[in-house]
């Protein structure tokens, strides 16, 4: 066993810790558009170190697995290939076909998430989705932020994506077909002032640009009066350093127009810190703040968060209209399911996608980051479960596409209405 762990310890090592002249040049699919970056429910990131040490006491069969896959593979591949990147595919991959929220990120593609979760990056400020026709999939352009350089070169929304260069020069541009999001966000962010080429594809037109990368913040939340005493919050993702404060600055200024009603916009919010989450519901709870919020159950223990006495029942007095639709996840399911069941809250639109699992980041001795699926979360006192489930809307009201009316909205105002006797 002793030299079967030895072999391991080296493989590894040359695997992830020291790239070798060997070269191959895959990534999880997302399946909603992002801002050049990724969300999902996460906690703070930890050392893997602790663990690591026990697997190296332990000699687990499984990592003497991965080992001999690698090893044999270096020996035996008909040409040579970069074995890092070798480990960083299986992984990337394995993983994510194992457990489709948990994954293995890559030096750079995490500091691009880091950067995303933060609220600001340098790029171009596109939304980028990928789409399927005819069994192939193509990565292309769901929306262009407003004031950002791609909508001043004339990107536009629906376009799709044919080649990439990170330096500028169309001789260096990849194809974008054998690209994942990730690695296209990794070839489109770059420095401050450094150019992207970008060749796309409009309708039967292919165009090309070269853009200047600037510093792109992401709105993650806007607000406004709708009617009188009726205000508006959309929150697009529970991202960004100060988005709880933000919030409530806005909500406030909202009271203070005379707001006694908050539509509360979640629709196509996929997630982001937990913690967020956790701040937004305490705001509203009209219970005990000794109470739990959100009960986070583990393998081995259970984590109860119940929010901060000193801002518990903040905005209280305000009653919550909460849109929401499938595209609502995660974290927007917990302040849904929170609102609606402890706070008197008022549900409108489609039942939300039903993601009631975290993942928690654990920093990789070698670079990169492993993001593993760690618990089940409950909502509140009565612990309700929300994945595979969703939160159900208590009125339900369907968008159709071909109808440009946003009759969610609508019929919130009009519960709104009902709700301050405005005839």
């Amino acid at each position: 066993m002793k030299k079967i762990c030895v072999l391991t310890a080296v493989i590894l090592n040359l695997a992830l810790l020291k790239p070798v002249s060997f070269a191959l040049d895959g990534k999880l699919i997302k399946e909603r558009p992002d801002f050049e970056g990724a969300s999902i429910l996460l906690i703070e990131p930890r050392n893997t170190s602790s663990i690591l040490s026990f697997f190296k006491i332990g000699g687990i069969e499984e990592v003497d697995l991965f080992a001999e896959v690698m090893a044999t593979f270096m020996v035996e591949y008909y040409k040579d290939f970069d074995s890092r990147k070798f480990a960083e595919k299986v992984l990337e991959g394995g993983i994510s076909e194992f457990d489709k929220f948990s994954r293995y990120a890559n030096p750079k593609q995490q500091k691009n998430e880091d950067e995303s979760m933060e609220g600001y990056f340098y790029g171009i400020g596109t939304a980028l989705g990928q789409k399927t026709e005819e069994g192939e999939n193509f990565i292309v352009v769901n929306s262009v932020m407003d004031g950002s350089p791609a909508m001043k070169a004339g990107i536009q929304s629906g376009d799709y994506l044919i080649s990439i260069s990170s330096d500028g020069d169309k001789n260096h541009a990849v194809s974008a077909d054998d690209l994942s999001i990730d690695e296209t966000v990794g070839l489109i962010r770059g420095k401050e002032n450094s150019k992207v080429y970008l060749k796309i594809r409009r309708k039967d037109k292919e165009l090309e640009f070269i853009i200047t990368r600037k510093e792109v913040k992401v709105a993650f939340l806007e607000g406004k009066s709708l009617k009188p005493g009726i205000g508006y919050a959309r929150l697009r993702e529970f991202r960004g350093k100060t988005t709880p404060n933000d919030f409530v600055v806005l909500v406030s200024s909202l009271q203070v127009n005379g707001a006694r009603v908050l539509i509360l916009d979640l629709r196509n919010n996929p997630g982001g810190w937990l913690a967020w989450a956790v701040k937004i519901n305490n705001l509203f709870r009209v219970n005990d703040s000794r109470l739990p919020i959100v009960i986070l159950k583990r393998k081995t223990k259970n984590e109860v968060m119940n929010g901060d006495a000193t801002t518990a029942g903040k905005l209280k007095n305000l009653r919550v209209i909460l849109l929401v639709n499938y595209g609502s996840a995660s974290a927007s399911e917990i302040v849904a399911a929170y609102l609606k069941n402890y706070c008197n809250a008022l549900v409108i639109g489609k039942t939300t996608f039903g993601k009631g699992v975290g993942q928690s980041v654990f920093n990789l001795v070698s670079g990169g980051k492993l993001i593993v699926t760690s618990f089940e979360y409950f909502v509140g006192e009565k612990e309700i479960k929300v994945h595979e489930i969703g939160v159900k809307p208590d009125i339900e009201v369907d968008n159709i596409k071909e109808d440009k009316t946003d009759k969610q909205l609508q019929r919130a105002i009009e519960e709104a209405e009902k709700i301050l006797n405005i005839k």
